[in-house]
């Protein structure tokens, strides 16, 4: 592929990525809310693991490794805590607050990937 082509799908993933990054805050701050009910809890925790799989698997591609080592074990933490019970682990509040600092690296690697993309794009125009 040509740089100009590669340029051109890094300008289309740069919209995914603000697209991520949305969908990644609005389930992280529902889950830090304390309000859900528990099986909302256990939907957004599927839908925020599923924005990071989703993460972990593109990022890389694109160049931005950092950002999908970090997805990636985001996406872990969240499946091991679906893997137990209910009643065996913490709420998904406290299990967020103990990732809080992953989660601002991730929220910067993604800024950071999205300027990146910006700039790709600006370039093609």
């Amino acid at each position: 592929m040509s740089i100009d082509g590669f340029e051109s799908l890094l300008a289309l993933y740069r919209m995914s990525l603000k697209d991520s990054r949305q969908r990644v805050r609005r389930y992280w701050e529902a889950l830090g809310s304390g309000e859900l009910a528990e099986q909302e809890v256990e939907a957004t925790v599927n839908d925020l693991r599923s924005q990071l799989h989703k993460l972990a698997g593109s990022a890389g591609s694109y160049g931005f490794d950092g950002l999908g080592d970090q997805a990636r074990a985001m996406e872990r933490f969240w499946m091991t805590w679906l893997a137990h019970s209910p009643n065996r682990r913490p709420g998904a509040a406290q299990a967020g607050r103990s990732l809080d600092g992953n989660y601002q690296r991730l929220l910067k690697m993604l800024d950071e990937a999205i300027a990146v993309a910006s700039q790709a794009s600006q370039a093609q125009e």
